[in-house]
């Protein structure tokens, strides 16, 4: 059985470390149900350029049939990917 791609969506560089931690339990969960997360500050070289890392970021998006959002409106490479995924799921319907 091919296990569901999941692309999660998350703060990474100005995460406090008492949110990482919840959204750490909340990946290990959600693969606890079969899914394999995306997830970018453990699955990214996170010392790349800006534009290395959200290359990354898409060429994984377009791999995931679903997208997980812990939104931190300050983390503005989540804006970056949460517009990735609008553009790709609206094309892709």
């Amino acid at each position: 059985m091919n296990k569901i791609k999941v692309y999660m969506i998350c703060p990474v560089r100005s995460c406090l470390p008492g949110i990482k931690e919840k959204i750490d339990d909340y990946v290990k969960t959600i693969e606890s149900f079969e899914r394999e997360v995306h997830y970018p500050p453990r699955d990214v070289d996170q010392s790349q350029t800006g534009t290395e890392i959200c290359l990354e970021h898409r060429n994984a998006m377009k791999e995931c049939k679903e997208i997980h959002i812990w939104w931190d409106s300050k983390s503005t490479g989540s804006h970056m990917d949460l517009g990735m995924a609008f553009m790709m799921f609206s094309f892709n319907s």
